[in-house]
């Protein structure tokens, strides 16, 4: 994998998710590089495309628990987590 391609998904992780933004972008490129060389950008593209597609396919979106609800009901990612905690 080449410099410009741990840059191209670095810069794609950035766009999915707004507050990755690493300060020292070149040593982030550098540690990407030293960590994916045995990998293809094929293989790593593809990994993080279904990574970002099922976070994004995990997110549930609020709803309106009754007819007469005045608002939308908001679920908190903490909530998710104690509810599925306590099911184990």
């Amino acid at each position: 994998m080449t410099r410009e391609q741990v840059q191209e998904l670095l810069a794609t992780i950035q766009v999915a998710f707004p507050n990755f933004n690493p300060k020292d972008k070149k040593a982030t490129t550098n540690l990407w590089l030293m960590m994916l060389s045995d990998y293809t950008y094929e293989q790593v593209s593809s990994s993080l495309k279904e990574y970002i597609q099922a976070i994004y396919n995990n997110i549930k979106l609020p709803t309106r628990k009754t007819s007469k609800s005045a608002g939308y009901d908001f679920l908190f990612l903490w909530m998710q987590f104690f509810v599925q905690k306590e099911k184990w």
